[in-house]
């Protein structure tokens, strides 16, 4: 597949050489993307029928939007034809007959990517404002929109993003890898809240249910992952296998239930359990059964300032289903696996990596970085692990597989897939290092976006064939799900928890145990000597917690008019790293009024707004206390509130550049000032 992208609006005409029968293929396909979660338009030309479709796939789903008949032509002519992209209208002429598409296009910033398939793509007349990449695989999230780009914190955070590409080291020895990966792991379970590990506590395991699907069973199952808090389970467990037998945890993404739910979900469990595995899904914090603990993100902003994360939780869980799965007497605990899509294909690599008993994985729609997510620029709940880019981007993370067998799945068209090129090829260099290049591999369905397609699952399941079975036959038929088999949430039948039984505790009583296990308890100083070294102490202590720090240097005046004197408002404009600006103003006294000294009021009135005094007054009393009052405008207030502030702050944190700490860093440049 050859492809090539480009961000803006366009004119693209062209020529498709028509060709020998031989080479031809079932189709050519003309695919375009747009900046929707995981749709893509695509033009095809079905060379047997001469004819041109136009289909709009979403997740996986098509639907034909028009058909255009186009006259038979011999092999090496060209069919011409002409594209433009502009103002959420596309425009798609072949010869003299043209099909537009208008409804709900939604192309922010104009970007777009065009790609063939199954054919010989000849261009000319090309007229953008983007750039083309030859780099990532559909070249979604290529360059940061427009709009933000004129934003100081985006500009920022992006030029930090960019600079993410170079800032690991290349892996050239063993030792000196696993030396790496020791660092990058400690550094991950950190940020996570995994380090010390939470204790193993007893499952308390049980079953409350079970169906009879056929040739298999579903199982309920409920067992606490720290005490008292339960996870609700679906153990897949087929009738016909020898065992013990393989096993699958196949963690759930974050979907809507009913809409990609059963296909997306159901149909990778149904289709292992239906090949000879054992196939464990539990709902993640926050989602399905377990919704009422409270959104991923809310979670992780409630527990942070304990040092835990909503995604360790989610590991943690894991971790312990896994555990699940090892004492029951159908699964052999020496061959496990592991496979999700989306938040799931997340928690896959990340299970993967913290837990050795997973002999294989099979992450999906998550091969992005940080670089990229920050081009993406929306919100998402999965990748903002606390401080990662001090240790790692995401490449990294799938690099530490190694050498564990690998396949890294994803949708063409597939916006949280985008990097697939080049983590594969950073992997593969830590691969090469144990001589297991042939345990790593990627695939592409070049059909679908964000979701588990059955070409992917197929692939998915070839693979765990022949690393937990030792069977490798591409051309054996992996057995799928009928329609009828895939269970809707509302029908009841998949619901776990027993009707008036508790769900068990709330996540703030797992911070409670967190910090009782994790408290530090100082001896008070009783000298000024001990004083002193208990503030450095935590001086040093607080500074490590505020991540990536720049190094401190004195802030750019960009302007200042010099205004001195009683009752003067002097005007300046500092700039502390990569010119971001703060704006400055600096109050005097009235002319009877003894100066005192000077204090640096910074009321961040627009985020918390409170009953306190309005700034204006608040000012006015202090100088009427004769201090010369410094107003600053640090970053993410006035001017400088980022659009998309959440997402902002999310990705601000996953890189070490917290906001708080990055305001802190501004104050102290005022003060060099």
């Amino acid at each position: 597949m050859v492809s090539t992208a480009w961000y803006g609006d366009f004119v693209f005409s062209g020529s498709l050489v028509v060709p020998a029968a031989e080479r031809r293929g079932p189709q050519t396909a003309i695919l375009v993307r747009y900046a929707g979660f995981s749709e893509c338009y695509k033009l095809v030309l079905d060379w047997s029928n001469w004819r041109v479709t136009l289909i709009e796939n979403h997740n996986g789903k098509s639907a034909e939007l028009a058909v255009v008949r186009v006259d038979r032509m011999p092999v090496g002519a060209s069919m011409r034809f002409y594209v433009r992209v502009r103002e959420q209208q596309l425009t798609l002429k072949i010869g003299e007959r043209a099909i537009v598409a208008q409804a709900d296009l939604r192309i922010p910033g104009g970007r777009v990517g065009l790609a063939v398939r199954s054919g010989e793509l000849q261009f000319s007349n090309l007229a953008v404002t983007g750039s083309p990449s030859p780099d990532y695989v559909f070249h979604y999230n290529y360059a940061l929109p427009a709009a933000l780009r004129k934003q100081p914190l985006w500009h920022f955070l992006n030029e930090c993003g960019n600079e993410l590409r170079t800032r690991y080291p290349a892996f050239r020895t063993r030792g000196q890898f696993e030396s790496y990966r020791q660092h990058l792991l400690a550094g991950v379970r950190r940020s996570l809240g995994l380090d010390p590990w939470p204790p193993k506590s007893p499952l308390k395991a049980r079953l409350v249910g079970k169906l009879d699907r056929g040739s298999y069973f579903i199982e309920k199952v409920l067992f606490e992952s720290q005490p008292g808090f339960k996870v609700d389970a679906l153990l897949y467990v087929p009738k016909h296998v020898e065992f013990p037998a393989p096993a699958v945890l196949s963690p759930a993404g974050h979907w809507w239930d009913d809409v990609f739910y059963p296909d997306v979900e159901q149909g990778r469990h149904i289709g292992l359990v239906k090949n000879g595995y054992v196939v464990l899904v539990y709902d993640p914090v926050g989602q399905g059964e377990r919704a009422w603990l409270g959104p991923h993100n809310q979670l992780r902003k409630q527990i942070g300032l304990a040092g835990m994360d909503a995604s360790g939780l989610m590991f943690w869980d894991s971790i312990r289903a896994i555990d699940y799965l090892c004492s029951r007497s159908e699964v052999d605990s020496s061959k496990i696996g592991v496979t999700g899509v989306s938040g799931g294909g997340f928690n896959t690599v990340h299970t993967a990596l913290l837990d050795p008993r997973v002999k294989v994985c099979a992450p999906n729609g998550y091969a992005t970085t940080i670089e990229a997510l920050v081009k993406r620029a929306t919100y998402g709940c999965c990748g903002h692990t606390p401080n990662l880019c001090q240790y790692g981007d995401h490449g990294e993370l799938y690099a530490c597989l190694a050498p564990k067998p690998t396949l890294i799945l994803g949708g063409y068209t597939d916006v949280v897939a985008d990097r697939v090129l080049p983590i594969y090829a950073r992997s593969l260099a830590a691969y090469r290092l144990y001589g297991a290049e042939g345990s790593l591999s990627y695939f592409l369905d070049p059909d679908v976006g964000h979701t588990y397609s059955f070409p992917e699952r197929v692939r998915m399941i070839h693979f765990f064939n022949k690393h937990l079975r030792g069977i490798y036959d591409p051309d054996v038929a992996v057995k799928a799900q009928a329609e009828n088999e895939l269970l809707k949430r509302e029908s009841g039948l998949l619901k776990v928890f027993p009707d008036g039984e508790s769900k068990g505790v709330a996540v703030v009583e797992l911070v409670k145990s967190f910090l009782q296990r994790n408290q530090k308890i100082v001896s008070p100083p009783t000298t000024i000597a001990e004083a002193r070294e208990f503030q450095q102490r935590i001086r040093e202590d607080l500074i490590s917690h505020m991540g990536d720090m720049a190094p401190p240097s004195p802030p750019r005046v960009v302007s200042d008019d010099g205004v001195l004197g009683y009752q003067a408002v002097r005007n300046i404009m500092l700039e502390t790293e990569r010119e971001i600006p703060v704006p400055l103003q600096v109050h005097w006294p009235a002319q009877d009024t003894p100066v005192r000294g000077l204090v640096i009021y910074l009321q961040m009135s627009a985020r918390y707004p409170n009953g306190s005094r309005p700034k204006r007054e608040m000012i006015q009393a202090l100088l009427a206390e004769g201090l010369v009052v410094a107003d600053p405008q640090v970053r993410g207030s006035g001017s400088t509130v980022p659009a998309a502030e959440p997402t902002f702050q999310l990705l601000s944190l996953a890189m070490g550049k917290h906001l708080f700490a990055t305001r802190i860093f501004d104050l102290l440049r005022v003060v060099d000032f």
